[in-house]
Formats: structure tokens, C-alpha cells, sequence
């Protein structure tokens, strides 16, 4: 399915739920078949800058997208030190979405 996509379509593959060897392969499949973008969400049994940064060691064009990383799970020095190290390995490529995450994460 993804190979029937046109090239530069303005689209972004959000990878969710996968394991990250399945989802670090898929930003490769994305990234033949044309998406802009593919996004690593940060859930409860992921983080999102380690297969977004394996990706971009994988690929050469597309966006990698954290979607979304929470800013009360690490420091502001820990979140920082991440995406600039996936902004420089991905050559500039690093779309970095941020979110104060979901109630159950962080009450209490």
C-alpha cells in the first residue's frame, strides 16, 4: 500500500503501536514511497527519539516527527540534549511535537 502513494505528497505516516524495529523499517518504506513525514509517538511502552533517531540514520529526506513527546516525563535539559542530537543526526530533519501528555501520566 504504501508504494502506490505519489511522490512528495505532503503526507506523514504516523507510526503508532508497532514495535520500534517494525516502525524504524516503515519510515524507510514511507520515505520510498513519498510521505514528508513519519511520526514516532511517545506512549507508555515507547519512547519516541530512539527509533526516530534510528531512522534518520536509515533515510535521507524525510521528516522525522516526535508526536508527541511529553514535557513532564524528562528534564527540559534531557528533552533538549535529545532532539538536538536527532536534529543533528537527521541533518535537520527533526519535527519536534511537544505536549503536557494525558492526565493519567502525570496526576498525581
Amino acid at each position: 500500500m504504501l508504494g502506490a502513494v505519489a511522490a512528495d505528497n505532503g503526507l506523514g505516516l504516523f507510526l503508532t503501536g508497532l514495535p520500534a524495529p517494525v516502525a524504524i523499517d516503515y519510515a524507510g518504506r514511507a520515505e520510498r514511497a513519498g510521505f514528508r513525514s513519519a511520526w514516532f509517538p511517545e506512549i507508555t511502552f515507547a519512547d519516541s527519539f530512539g527509533p526516530a533517531t534510528a531512522a534518520a540514520l536509515q533515510t535521507e529526506r524525510i521528516g522525522l516527527g516526535t508526536g508527541v513527546v511529553g514535557v513532564w516525563s524528562r528534564s527540559a535539559v534531557t528533552l533538549a540534549l535529545q532532539a538536538a542530537t536527532l536534529h543533528q543526526l537527521s541533518a535537520g530533519r527533526l519535527l519536534l511535537g511537544l505536549g503536557v501528555q494525558a492526565r493519567g501520566y502525570v496526576q498525581g
